[in-house]
């Protein structure tokens, strides 16, 4: 007997299910088109519109800090995908610099940090997020954490902790308690406070309520908004996964695979990353005069030798964090000032320039001639791109590939 597929059972149970679940996805469609989806994060003129409104719109040192952190806090996020979670979490030991090949010569320089606990990490496995230099300081998360620590140490006049370790305390194994390790990047009150999530909340909140920004998103937007902007700009899927630390299953991520994503890094940061070859970052050839680069975090060399000394004493002195975390802040020196020098030709009134060494000559002559040396680094790389062998290109795409 043959029974049409409308009266077969089966069937009828389908559509029968369907109707019963018609109502939520009614609910459900119109919830997504009022609340958006991919359009539910930031676009680029409302990130710096924050990011701007961050360093602008606060005065008196401790507010100035408040700014400066929470523009930290919004462009880290927004170019590694970090969850806000991520971001509580992140302390000063677990900064450290690295670099990513772009072609058979040349490597990139990222900042590098690592996570292993957080919410969507729960098997303690090691993951190792990265940001390069921007294309606009105004998004650059790079800059943005040096202006943090500057804030820090410059504008709190907060001390540097006590890097040493402290061997009488036994619950802390032969290694020792090392105070500076509980420091947060993100704090409350004092760097060995980690924010919580209301503060966090409030603080991205209160952002997109003074800068007339609509999304549903708190403290995950700038995770969402990474992983758009680095598509956008010609990364692969697993490239964009790899960015946030969205692992597939298996061994291999977790366990082996530690090189930073190029093309993810480069769309985050708004660079071409269908053509890598073409990567230039025009403000590094402002190179800061040295007594300017003396008056930034002038303990680090210091700490340095201690941390020397310390070591050939006692190996159980060997501090790798310690050594890497200095290494950033030595990075920190000169992306701060670069960063500086080119915001402070678009707005001088920026209250963060009101301190040293940005209210001195030495600065001013060097703003001042840092827009001109960017426009000719940017005429030179149009240039020898434009020169280069189609070969060499092609070897270029080759090995970034």
């Amino acid at each position: 007997m043959c029974v049409s597929l409308r009266r077969d059972s089966r069937i009828c149970a389908f559509e029968s299910a369907s109707k019963h679940h018609e109502p939520k996805r009614v609910e459900k469609s119109q919830t997504v088109k009022a609340a958006g989806t991919s359009s539910d994060t930031y676009t680029k003129a409302e990130l710096i519109r924050c990011s701007l409104w961050s360093l602008t719109d606060f005065s008196g040192p401790q507010y100035i800090f408040v700014g400066i952190h929470d523009r930290a806090m919004l462009l880290v996020s927004a170019a590694t995908a970090f969850h806000g979670e991520g971001c509580r979490m992140l302390e000063w030991s677990d900064l450290f610099p690295a670099t990513v090949p772009l072609d058979q010569t040349n490597e990139i320089q990222v900042l590098a940090a690592l996570a292993d606990n957080a919410k969507h990490n729960q098997t303690g496995r090691i993951d190792e997020h990265g940001a390069i230099q921007h294309v606009h300081p105004e998004l650059c998360p790079v800059g943005a954490l040096a202006f943090l620590f500057f804030a820090h140490f410059h504008i709190l006049n907060c001390a540097p902790p006590d890097f040493a370790p402290d061997f009488s305390n036994k619950n802390y194994g032969k290694y020792g308690r090392r105070e500076w390790y509980d420091y947060h990047v993100f704090y409350t009150g004092g760097p060995t406070k980690e924010m919580t999530y209301e503060n966090h909340r409030d603080c991205i909140m209160n952002m997109h309520m003074k800068n007339n920004i609509d999304t549903t998103k708190k403290t995950h937007a700038g995770c969402h908004y990474a992983a758009q902007t680095a598509c956008a700009h010609g990364a692969s899927v697993n490239g964009t996964k790899a960015l946030g630390g969205w692992s597939d299953n298996g061994s291999f991520n977790p366990v082996y695979d530690r090189a930073f994503p190029l093309d993810a890094l480069l769309g985050a940061g708004m660079f071409n990353a269908w053509h890598p070859e073409d990567y230039a970052l025009p403000r590094n050839s402002i190179v800061p005069p040295l007594a300017l680069l003396e008056e930034i975090f002038p303990f680090i060399e210091q700490a340095q030798e201690d941390l020397k000394d310390r070591t050939q004493c006692s190996q159980l002195a060997t501090d790798i964090a310690l050594h890497q975390f200095l290494s950033v802040l030595l990075w920190f020196r000169l992306v701060l000032l670069q960063d500086a020098a080119l915001l402070y030709t678009k707005h001088p009134k920026i209250p963060m320039f009101r301190f040293k060494p940005f209210n001195t000559q030495c600065f001013w002559d060097y703003a001042h001639d840092a827009v001109q040396a960017v426009m000719q680094a940017e005429e030179q790389a149009r240039m020898a791109f434009h020169n280069l062998p189609q070969h060499l290109v092609c070897v270029t795409n080759d090995a970034s590939s």
